[in-house]
């Protein structure tokens, strides 16, 4: 197989691979491996010229390269899906993302949701996330595994299926829309089709999802999907990779396109 040299690369300290038997297929997870290992390594270390404060800026343009980090993994193990299904589906089954997290109701999204559909049929799912905001405290952080479980927004929600929609600018919004699972990706969209971070909270460079208090009255408080939170799945993601391609003894080249036809289809 002819490889694009870019995907030979230097072993990242930490990603060093353990040999197992001598075998084409392995040889071949060894250097995707490294690749992997070192390219995260390398977007984590950029940073911008001694004197320059663009930290929010610089987190971005991080976070737009771990989006397509993510997206090259993701290739490997659903090359058919489409994206969403791709990115949501890797990031469920190969990071270290709680699963409860990401099932869990973005707080934020759904009491905005509420106050534009003022019906009497969400009177008790309002009460409900009227007390959980209460509890907030301004000054700090709120991780969202403070966000309410899905089992406890569907007991205080219409029963109906049709009538668990929300009407938004004469667009329907679903309940299921507002999990952070599916919020992740519209993160994701905005970070690799607009250049720009969701919303407009200022990451914090933590490890964990979180809101985080703000001083406009309008809307005091932002969801934020910190550089470090991806940083940390990434890493954990090679190390899954590693293991199922080695179980599976699957090849994670064999999905690429390393022709000298941009179409795919020319190579074959």
């Amino acid at each position: 197989m002819s490889l694009n040299p870019i995907f030979f690369a230097i072993p990242a300290k930490g990603y060093m691979i353990n040999s197992m038997e001598e075998n084409p297929v392995n040889n071949e997870i060894e250097k995707f491996i490294e690749f992997l290992g070192t390219s995260l390594q390398r977007v984590d270390n950029l940073a911008f010229s001694e004197g320059q404060n663009n930290d929010q800026q610089l987190l971005t343009y991080k976070k737009i390269l771990l989006m397509s980090f993510i997206d090259c993994m993701a290739k490997t193990i659903y090359p058919s899906h489409k994206n969403r299904k791709r990115f949501t589906s890797f990031m469920s089954n190969f990071t270290d993302w709680d699963e409860s997290d990401q099932d869990r109701v973005s707080l934020l999204h759904l009491r905005e949701c509420l106050n534009q559909n003022p019906e009497p049929k969400w009177s008790d799912l309002r009460q409900y996330v009227n007390e959980l905001f209460g509890c907030w405290d301004s000054s700090s952080l709120i991780p969202i595994d403070e966000d309410p479980k899905w089992e406890d927004i569907q007991k205080c929600s219409p029963n109906s299926s049709e009538d668990a929609i929300f009407k938004v600018n004469n667009k329907p919004i679903s309940l299921e829309q507002l999990k952070h699972k599916n919020l992740i990706y519209l993160n994701r969209c905005n970070l690799v089709h607009e250049f720009r971070e969701a919303g407009q909270g200022r990451d914090t460079n933590q490890d964990k999802i979180h809101y985080r208090h703000t001083l406009q009255a309008e809307n005091p408080w932002d969801l934020i999907y910190p550089y470090g939170f991806f940083k940390t799945q990434c890493d954990y993601a090679i190390e899954n990779l590693q293991t199922y391609y080695k179980e599976n003894r699957l090849d994670p080249y064999k999905v690429f396109n390393f022709g000298a036809f941009w179409i795919s289809e020319l190579n074959l």
